[in-house]
Order: C-alpha cells, then sequence, then structure tokens
C-alpha cells in the first residue's frame, strides 16, 4: 500500500577523543519526514555513564506545515530532548 509519504534521515556521527570522558559521540541528523522535519543535536550520555543501553540528551528543532493534515495549524518549536533505550 503506497500512502505516499517520504521518509528519509540524513546526516553524521562522530566519536570524539574529550579529556574527562570514556566515550563522547555526536549525531547531527535531519529528518525529512512529510509534511514535517525534525532536526537533532544529541549526544549519548549512557556510555558516560556506563549504562549498556543509550541515554542521548540534546536539542531538536520541529517545523511544521499543515500539522496533523488540517490545512493552516503550523508549528515551529525548539525541545530539549532526552531520550532512553530499554
Amino acid at each position: 500500500m503506497d500512502d505516499g509519504v517520504d521518509n528519509q534521515r540524513h546526516g553524521a556521527g562522530f566519536a570524539l577523543n574529550l579529556t574527562g570522558f570514556h566515550s563522547f559521540k555526536l549525531n547531527l541528523y535531519r529528518a525529512s519526514n512529510a509534511p514535517w522535519d525534525d532536526e537533532q543535536l544529541k549526544w549519548n550520555s549512557g556510555t558516560q555513564r556506563g549504562f549498556q543501553s543509550p541515554l542521548y540528551a540534546g536539542l531538536e528543532y520541529s517545523h511544521w506545515n499543515n500539522k496533523f493534515g488540517i490545512q493552516g495549524p503550523d508549528e515551529r518549536k525548539a525541545s530539549l530532548l532526552l531520550k532512553c533505550h530499554f
């Protein structure tokens, strides 16, 4: 079934050798999920704390046109990001 939605994610990830950190990885990507776009800057702080699962902290910017497929409601917002994987 073709629902007409085209999802794409583009970006890069970096592993940095920073003093005082066991591991520091930085991921930058842009997700194009029609009809909205998200941009995230996140850091996996779980490796710093010795967690087996990722614990991401960062920032996210959301850009919606015609939110929920309804003509008119647009949204532009910046958010703090805290994401845990189990």
